[in-house]
Formats: structure tokens, sequence, C-alpha cells
């Protein structure tokens, strides 16, 4: 048995790895509102609503509330139901967000309550891929839930997303985004 083409494909590999290293290292960073965003600047109020997708509701809106603070943590409202032990986190680096791979952010978290309560859906753990404009945030939202089912089981999804900062009149507690 010879040993050769294994040796052929091993150096080939290596080779295809280096160059691939030479190329990332040259690529500049991408100089884009998202790569300089700080949970910093994204701490506060967000309000917004999404357009319902799935077909089983009555209800075609979906309003958001999120307020973020500066660990990241994030509580509010999705809908009827209270977001709770929610957290915003990076979704991808520098070469997914070349590529548009995925999201910048991803929040993630607990459903405490009916999402539309007229119409008794309740989901458990809810996730809102966002990116990142530099002033908004635009995304979805996809709860926990089948494939099958119907609105007693199903993935409940909401699309078009956009959030806007919120800023809280001093004389009023975080509430209803009006």
């Amino acid at each position: 048995m010879s040993m050769k083409p294994i040796m052929s494909f091993t150096m080939h590999w290596s080779v295809y790895v280096t160059a691939l290293a030479v190329v990332t290292a040259m690529v500049p960073a991408v100089s884009s509102s998202q790569s300089r965003a700080t949970l910093d600047s994204m701490a506060g109020v967000w309000c917004g609503s999404a357009r319902i997708v799935v077909n089983w509701t009555v209800e075609k809106r979906l309003g958001v509330r999120l307020a973020i603070a500066p660990s990241g943590d994030v509580t509010g409202q999705v809908g009827d139901a209270e977001l709770v032990g929610g957290r915003l986190k990076a979704n991808r680096g520098t070469v997914g967000r070349m590529l548009n791979i995925k999201t910048d952010y991803i929040v993630a978290g607990q459903l405490k309550g009916p999402i539309i309560a007229a119409e008794r859906i309740t989901r458990s753990r809810v996730k809102m891929p966002l990116n990142w404009t530099g002033s908004e945030f635009q995304g979805g939202v996809g709860t926990d839930g089948s494939a099958f089912g119907g609105k007693e089981r199903m993935v409940f999804t909401a699309q078009r997303l956009v959030l806007r900062r919120w800023i809280v009149p001093p004389s009023r507690e975080i509430g209803a985004c009006e």
C-alpha cells in the first residue's frame, strides 16, 4: 500500500488552510454600525411590532417591548406574555457578517403567560434574531413548539420586527410603549 496519495491530500489540505488564513487576515474588519455596537449603546427600552406569519391566529400584529440592561439582561413583553430571564447575545462574528450568515444579535428567554391572551396561545420560550442598524433593531420572533399541531402546539412566528428606542417620560415607569 502506497502512502503517497494520503501525503498528497494532507499537503494540499494544509496549503488550502494556510491560504484561507492569509486571505482572512488580509480582509479588513467590516466598518459598519454592527461591528461598533456595544451593549451600552443598546441599553434602554425598545418598542415595536412584527407581522404574525402563522395562518392560525386571528391577530395579525405582535407588539414587542424590550428593556435591555448594559449587562445584556433583557426583560419586557412579547405580545401579552412577559419576557423573563432574557439575554442579548452576539449571534455572529465578522466573517458571518461578511457572508450574511445569521443575525448580529439574538435575544433568548422564557415567556410567562399567553403570547395572545384573547386566543389562548401560550408558549414557554422565545428567540428573537435581530440585526442592529445603529439606531434600531430589525428581525423576527420565534417561539418553541412543533411543526404540526395547530395553535395548541405549533411554533409561533412573526417577521419584520422593527424596534425603536423609547424614551420613558420621567413621571412614568416602564410600561406599554405609548
